[in-house]
């Protein structure tokens, strides 16, 4: 109680219905707080009658928050490959530059890739991302069943007079924790085992690695001080792991000066990259690759 009053906290438990359940005890001892800030945005707290797996069972409630924007995204197989090659021809036709210096290509693949991604953009339509509405991978009826049955068996073993129901319901909720662990398992090496294309795997690879972005902490000096910014943790670790590196900070100077590409220069470049070498490597790359920063997608049949 004094830690509520002097946190301005707010209790949200409702009623009597107890939320820590055994044989020969029920009591209300899990208690839900919030802030004052939150509490008109909380609704239907209640203990729910869901097996927890625990003697304490769940607390359930709704936070209403703001509406999240709705996002949008493009599939690159409903564009409009037949108008999106006319509307680039078109632009490119009117396309006039000059490559004599490094500046002036650079301006000009910029200008390219403009127009290559505004015709992408004009003729693949915008499409509303909506959530699935499907259930894991791993629930079936079995523990469907389970679950049932020890939700109807703790609300037996609850009632005065009828705690023989608590052994059996402890049985079923042993047997339905051992079920879900079971089927996760089982679920997780079958979704592995039928990964056999490198693609698949590609995927699997990129949606695990894109979690969110780890950032460098502070760390504990040992004078008792912290590092107040990256640059001075990543020093310290670099001293600590390869004490006898020495570290340069002079940065990479750029010449901004407009060069003008030699002779000798372009001929190489023309040996090298070749229009027949560009659209060999341009195919070799699956149908529908994913975009990179460009935000290019690649097609079989674009010439």
């Amino acid at each position: 109680m004094d830690l509520l009053l002097t946190t301005d906290l707010s209790i949200l438990n409702r009623g009597s219905e107890p939320t820590f359940v055994i044989r020969n005890k029920q009591e209300v001892i899990d208690l839900s707080v919030c802030s004052k800030g939150l509490l008109q945005k909380i609704k239907g707290w209640k203990v729910s009658s869901e097996p927890s797996l625990s003697d304490h069972r769940h607390l359930r409630f709704t936070l209403e928050i703001n509406k999240v924007e709705t996002e949008y995204y493009r599939n690159p197989k409903r564009t409009n490959w037949d108008k999106y090659r006319a509307d680039l021809s078109r632009d490119l036709n009117n396309l006039q530059f000059r490559l004599g210096s490094r500046q002036s290509t650079e301006r000009a693949v910029n200008m390219l890739q403009d127009f290559i991604v505004w015709a992408y953009k004009e003729n693949c339509p915008l499409i509303e991302r909506k959530g699935t509405g499907q259930g894991v991978a791993w629930w079936n009826a079995n523990l469907s069943k389970l679950r049932k049955s020890s939700r109807k068996l703790l609300n037996k073993a609850m009632k005065p007079g009828l705690e023989q129901h608590w052994e059996s319901y402890k049985d079923t909720q042993r047997n339905y924790n051992s079920a879900l662990k079971k089927f996760k398992r089982e679920s997780w090496k079958k979704f592995c085992g039928d990964i056999q294309k490198l693609l698949i795997a590609i995927r699997l690879l990129r949606s695990l690695r894109n979690g969110p972005n780890k950032t460098v902490e502070a760390i504990l000096l040992p004078d008792g001080m912290f590092t107040n910014n990256d640059n001075e943790t990543l020093s310290y670790l670099m001293n600590t792991h390869f004490p006898d590196s020495a570290i340069n900070y002079r940065e990479q100077e750029h010449d901004a000066q407009d060069k003008r590409v030699i002779c000798a220069e372009w001929r190489l470049t023309r040996k090298v990259i070749t229009p027949s070498g560009k659209r060999w490597a341009i195919k070799a790359f699956g149908s529908f690759k994913a975009a990179g920063c460009d935000e290019i997608f690649l097609h079989r049949n674009i010439n």
